[in-house]
C-alpha cells in the first residue's frame, strides 16, 4: 500500500489500527513494517503498539486527550488526580490523565502527553457518566464524589487513619460544596474498604463544618 492511499482512506478517522486497512480485518505482514516506517518518518504518529494516526494537518479535528484515554485502553474513566482538577476540588491542573481499569496497571506515552492507568476490582468499578467534549466527542469521566473516593483508595497512605487536616492541608481539598452528599453516601456504600471508608467520614464531616 502507498502512503497516499492510506492517507485518503485514513483521513476522516480519528485513529486507526493496521487490520482497519482491509475489509476482511486482516493485517498483512508486511505492512506492519510500512506503519512503523511512516512513523518514523513523520507521515503517522504512534498512539501505542499497534495504534496510529495522522498528523495533525492530514486529520479533519484535533484529537482530544480525554477522548484518546478511553480508546488507548478500555474499559477505564478518567478520575484521580486529574479528574479532581478538572472539577476544581485541588488547585492545580494535572498534566497526566489519571484513569481507573479493571485490566492491569498501565502508563501509556506518546506525542499527546501521559496516560496511568491504575487497576481497581470490578465491584468498585461505577460512579462514572459519559460526557462530550465541546466538538462532540464522547469519553467517560468519574464523578466528584467518585474521584475522591478512588483518590482515597489508591492515595491515602497505610496505617494513618486520614483526619481533617490531611485532606484539607495536605491534599489542599476545596470547592466541597460541589459534592452531592446523598451520591457521596450512596458510594461509600458500595467501596468497601477501610481506608476509603476512613477517609468518607472525614469528607462528610468537611461537607458539614467547611474546609476553613
Amino acid at each position: 500500500m502507498r502512503y497516499e492511499e492510506l492517507r485518503k482512506r485514513m483521513r476522516a478517522r480519528r485513529l486507526f489500527r493496521g487490520r482497519d486497512l482491509h475489509l476482511d480485518q486482516r493485517m498483512r505482514p508486511h505492512e506492519l513494517v510500512q506503519l512503523s516506517r511512516w512513523a518514523t518518518q513523520g507521515k503517522l504518529i504512534r498512539l501505542k503498539r499497534g495504534l496510529y494516526t495522522l498528523p495533525d494537518e492530514e486529520r479533519p479535528s484535533a484529537l482530544s486527550l480525554l477522548w484518546l484515554a478511553d480508546k488507548l485502553y478500555s474499559p477505564s474513566y478518567i478520575s484521580l488526580e486529574y479528574a479532581l482538577g478538572h472539577y476544581g476540588l485541588i488547585p492545580e491542573a494535572v498534566g497526566e490523565v489519571t484513569c481507573v481499569t479493571t485490566l492491569k496497571t498501565q502508563t501509556i506515552r506518546n506525542i499527546f502527553g501521559g496516560f496511568s492507568y491504575h487497576t481497581i476490582k470490578r465491584p468498585w468499578f461505577f460512579g462514572f457518566k459519559a460526557r462530550r467534549t465541546p466538538d462532540g466527542v464522547t469519553y467517560w469521566m468519574a464523578d466528584p464524589e467518585k474521584a475522591l473516593l478512588d483518590f482515597f483508595y489508591f492515595s491515602l497512605p497505610p496505617g494513618r487513619p486520614p483526619d481533617r487536616t490531611l485532606l484539607v492541608k495536605g491534599y489542599r481539598l476545596q470547592n466541597l460544596d460541589q459534592l452531592q452528599r446523598d451520591r457521596l453516601e450512596d458510594y461509600l456504600s458500595r467501596f468497601s474498604v477501610a481506608r476509603v471508608q476512613a477517609g468518607g467520614v472525614v469528607l462528610l464531616q468537611l461537607l458539614k463544618t467547611g474546609t476553613r
